[in-house]
């Protein structure tokens, strides 16, 4: 017999407020400040086993679980246009600013390993430029994908079940033909137009294969 009472039940599953444009820079400042402190003692380029980056630890953590919580409560739906609209115009923003900060950087004397990271003011800017275009973009794109591309066909039905395994395992699909097109005398931009479909389309039915195998799907 149900002993929770229905007041209770109904708190439970009340879905939260989906957040405003404050919350939604306060979020990716702090996560910029956390970014900016981890890349004191781990630089940008560094890895662990397995090609893991921790200087982009902290953004792997707090997006995962930011994506978990704002899918349970049906967020990705429910973005206000006034926040999708602010959110667009503050990413833009930022990608607008980003050359001129970057060509500052790089004719500087020290210059990239400023903001790759370090005890570097340029370092904790950057790292919160990242985040917060990062949250921005995120933003802004629900709600664009929301409004106007809110349908799946089967293929897209099965594509978005692989993506988090896409995310996994990619670098193991990236790596050998990059190598391949590495030594091959081709404008880069050719090499890109080619590597870039390839490596997308091997993504998704090494990932579509790996869930096919009993179990894995409940994990990834």
């Amino acid at each position: 017999m149900d002993r929770i009472p229905p007041a209770r039940r109904a708190r439970k599953h009340a879905a939260a407020a989906v957040p405003g444009l404050a919350a939604i820079a306060g979020f990716g400042f702090l996560l910029g400040i956390i970014t900016g402190l981890v890349r004191i003692f781990t630089q940008i380029g560094s890895t662990w086993l397995f090609n893991f980056q921790l200087p982009f630890l902290p953004q792997y953590i707090a997006l995962f679980i930011a994506g978990i919580y704002a899918a349970q409560n049906r967020w990705f739906d429910a973005i206000p246009d006034r926040v999708g609209k602010a959110c667009t115009l503050a990413a833009l923003a930022l990608i607008v600013i980003e050359p001129f900060f970057i060509h500052a950087v790089l004719n500087s004397p020290e210059g990239i390993s400023l903001i790759t990271g370090g005890f570097h003011w340029q370092s904790l800017l950057y790292a919160l430029w990242e985040q917060m275009a990062c949250v921005m973009i995120i933003t802004a794109l629900a709600r664009v994908f929301s409004r106007r591309l809110n349908a799946q066909g089967p293929v897209t039905c099965a594509m978005a079940a692989d993506s988090y395994t896409v995310d996994v395992f990619h670098p193991v699909v990236l790596i050998p033909p990059t190598l391949v097109f590495a030594g091959i005398a081709l404008p880069q931009l050719t090499k890109f137009a080619i590597v870039l479909p390839l490596a997308i389309a091997i993504s998704f039915i090494l990932a579509h294969l790996i869930r096919a195998v009993p179990g894995v799907d409940r994990v990834i």
